[in-house]
């Protein structure tokens, strides 16, 4: 996309699976099954069943929403694993960043998740999984990775969107270059 500058740092791996939740009736073929995944720190196990329990009753609107249109969509496992190389926005205050990471189908934002801040690094580990539904065929994912900031507003620390073709139809496990790494 214009105006975002790949960096020589700042990283982060993704995971996805993904199966379609339902299909048109008029449809010939099955939509394909997907996969994306994201790297981070590891989460505990309740934090997380909470997040996706939250989540799900979020996106059964709008899993309704899509229904009634007759759109296919599909149900995706989505892996935050962790970063790498992170730039350290709290460098000028003497301390180190505190990560977390945002993702979401962009214009759907029933589909916003994220995973816990990890205090004092910029190789956090966040190991979260999350259940998307609702995901169209042409919605792509977007990661953002901040910064907490306690008395100002966050700091972006990059950015990646994976388009569907890559994790549709056979799913996606890797890294991902994070892009606007230069806040």
């Amino acid at each position: 996309e214009e105006g975002q500058k790949p960096s020589k740092e700042g990283k982060a791996e993704a995971k996805a699976e993904g199966a379609p939740a339902k299909a048109l009736a008029k449809e010939p073929e099955k939509p394909p099954a997907g996969e994306s995944k994201a790297e981070g720190e590891a989460a505990p196990k309740a934090a997380a069943k909470k997040v996706a329990a939250k989540l799900a009753a979020k996106q059964a609107a709008a899993s309704k929403n899509t229904e009634e249109k007759g759109d296919a969509y599909y149900q995706l496992k989505v892996r935050i694993l962790s970063a790498r190389g992170l730039r350290n926005a709290d460098d000028s205050f003497g301390g180190t960043s505190d990560p977390f990471c945002i993702c979401e189908i962009p214009g759907k934002p029933k589909s916003r998740f994220q995973t816990k801040v990890i205090f004092d690094t910029t190789e956090p580990v966040w190991n979260l999984e999350v259940e998307l539904t609702g995901a169209a065929l042409a919605d792509c994912l977007k990661f953002i990775v901040y910064d907490k900031d306690t008395f100002s507003s966050k700091d972006l620390l990059g950015s990646v969107e994976l388009p569907p073709t890559k994790f549709l139809p056979g799913g996606f496990s890797g890294e991902l270059k994070l892009l606007d790494t230069n806040g």
